[in-house]
């Protein structure tokens, strides 16, 4: 029962329906299985048994690592486990067993900070401490860490993006009560070490889980609820612990109304987690409930722009008007409005397309030049679609000055020639295609055309 809650809360639904997660899914069944090998290796007598149980920890640790970092944290929880239930703590050999999983933890997470490090990467370099201070970096920390006790139990208006962590001032209560939290529950497992070792087990676990979810090299940084995955299978041991001794000390009445309350509540988890799974159905889904749960925030535009792209993909019936709207009012990145435009052209829709070609060219940086000849290419199709050849003439006449070995816009200038019956400037621009294009087939065809409409005239 307590195994059945984690697995339809609402918070795995993410990871569970968004395939792009579904790393943090394959990271965790490797790292079950490494922990049960483990348990297994630790408690068996066989020294033969005891060596192929260590074995199977071993490989499954590295590809639970290899999946997803988080996986690179099992040596960390085998220690907690040999803590506690193992007792087996103060053996040399103890330590000695955990250097390879130690090993396999650094490679992987040096190599994760060297990317998030790297000014190449694909992501934003991580804030400097002038940007983001060593006392924002803690309250975040702070509120991650107590952000996870809660949540669980209060799984409403779940999200695909949390603005709390957008910016993070320390003085707000929020971030007290966090402190708070923490510190209580973190004193509380120091009291019942003795009386409930399994507690503090479960409050170090947690803690050292969220740490790589806590950001402390990123800002703005967001509390997604693919971060409980791991975690909240800790949930699942307290709430199983809480239920197996309750069922040694209580009544049969109050057992059995306990696990009936149980069994109502999972099944309203899994009603919730079953809606949860329209937000992340499509990409016009995903970004259309992102946006609901932004409001205004800065990257609101970037979100509408994206949406737009998403109803054009779909392609369903009005998406077209709807992708419009969205790109017309926030228009997209002039690198990525290319192919939105072509989305229209396809669609036989010129005018639309003009209006996208024509936005991302006032905007595209003079520097940009293959954006720009991507831009201009895709305008002078919508021209020439309309029945403007001359103004298209001038945007792939553009294109190829600016790169003479440009086969596309050589092609569409020719054939634009060719529209405007200017047959031997067509054979010219024919001619270099051919050539460019390393003898292409169309090329060729359109070349004989252009010669014979020539020779007639």
């Amino acid at each position: 029962m307590a195994a059945l809650a984690w697995a339809v809360h609402p918070l795995r639904t993410e990871v569970v329906a968004w395939a792009t997660q579904e790393r943090f899914a394959q990271s965790l069944l490797f790292f079950l299985v490494a922990i049960l090998a483990y348990l297994r290796y630790a408690t068996e007598k066989s020294g033969a048994l005891r060596r192929v149980f260590y074995g199977v920890s071993l490989l499954f640790g590295a590809l639970a690592a290899l999946s997803y970092p988080t996986g690179a944290l099992l040596f960390g929880i085998l220690i907690i486990l040999d803590l506690y239930p193992l007792r087996r703590i103060g053996v040399r050999h103890v330590y000695l067993e955990k250097i390879p999983f130690l090993i396999i933890s650094a490679l992987v997470w040096l190599m994760t900070l060297g990317s998030r490090l790297s000014m190449n990467a694909s992501y934003e370099p991580p804030p400097s401490l002038a940007q983001f201070g060593l006392l924002q970096r803690l309250a975040q920390a702070l509120y991650i860490c107590a952000y996870y006790v809660w949540r669980p139990l209060f799984p409403v208006h779940l999200a695909p993006v949390y603005r709390r962590l957008m910016m993070v001032i320390p003085s707000e209560p929020i971030y007290s009560v966090s402190l708070a939290l923490v510190a209580g529950l973190t004193v509380l497992s120091i009291v019942w070490v003795r009386r409930r070792p399994g507690f503090i087990a479960l409050w170090v676990s947690h803690v050292f889980l969220l740490a790589p979810m806590m950001g402390f090299f990123e800002h703005p940084h967001h509390a997604n609820d693919r971060y409980s995955y791991t975690q909240g299978i800790l949930w699942s041991l307290l709430l199983g612990t809480g239920l197996c001794r309750l069922t040694r000390v209580a009544s049969a009445l109050v057992v059995k109304l306990v696990y009936g309350l149980a069994a109502g509540t999972i099944i309203l988890l899994a009603i919730a987690s079953y809606r949860q799974t329209s937000l992340w159905a499509d990409s016009v889904s995903l970004f259309e409930g992102t946006i609901r749960c932004l409001g205004n925030d800065r990257i609101r535009p970037d979100l509408h722009s994206r949406l737009g792209m998403a109803y054009l993909e779909r392609g369903e019936q009005n998406d077209f008007d709807r992708a419009f709207e969205e790109l017309r009012t926030y228009p997209m990145p002039p690198y990525a409005a290319a192919p939105a435009g072509w989305k229209f052209l396809e669609n036989r829709q010129p005018e639309r397309a003009d209006v996208i070609f024509r936005r991302a060219l006032e905007d595209v940086s003079s520097g940009d030049m293959r954006t720009q000849a991507s831009l201009h290419n895709g305008l002078g199709v919508s021209l020439a679609r309309r029945g403007l050849f001359e103004e298209a003439q001038e945007h792939f006449t553009w294109c190829v000055r600016a790169f003479p070995d440009y086969a596309e816009a050589r092609s569409n200038l020719g054939q634009c020639l060719m529209a405007r019956h200017r047959y031997r400037e067509a054979v010219e621009e024919f001619k270099v295609l051919v050539r460019i294009s390393n003898g292409d087939p169309h090329a060729v065809q359109f070349l004989n055309e252009a010669l014979a409409r020539a020779g007639e005239s």
